[in-house]
């Protein structure tokens, strides 16, 4: 559902140990090396930062297709 033009504000919090790699190669050991590498201070630094929050000021209507 996509909100109307001037909706907002809003947000939500991401518990951070529940994104998981979907794209990348069927092999499962390249996988979850990516998910175990992505936890660390290099990436997202889970151990310190556990959870994000995604916040929404303003939506904007813009021509084009998507």
């Amino acid at each position: 559902m996509v909100p109307p033009v001037g909706a907002g504000p809003g947000k939500f919090t991401v518990d951070m140990n529940t994104i998981r790699v979907t794209a990348s190669p069927s092999e499962p050991i390249p996988i979850k090396n990516l998910s175990e590498h992505l936890k660390t201070a290099c990436f997202f630094n889970m151990e310190k930062y556990p959870s994000s929050e995604f916040e929404i000021l303003t939506v904007k209507s813009i021509s084009g297709t998507v």
